[in-house]
């Protein structure tokens, strides 16, 4: 998510730009925080995600037996 959203690439680049891509997969952790926008955005999301599958699982799990 981070690569598309800030970073703006995308799949087609693992093949057709691998170099600029490997750049950008390094610079965080070269920095860890010089991207705090991105880590916030993307733990957020990533919150968000277990959240929803959380409740979802917990609302199938609570349906009475048939």
């Amino acid at each position: 998510m981070w690569l598309g959203r800030f970073v703006r690439l995308n799949s087609w680049d693992v093949v057709a730009r691998p170099g600029p891509l490997l750049d950008a997969l390094a610079a965080p952790l070269v920095d860890p925080l010089g991207s705090a926008r991105a880590w916030a955005v993307t733990l957020l999301f990533g919150a968000f995600l277990f959240v929803v599958h959380a409740g979802l699982r917990a609302g199938r799990e609570a349906r009475p037996a048939r």
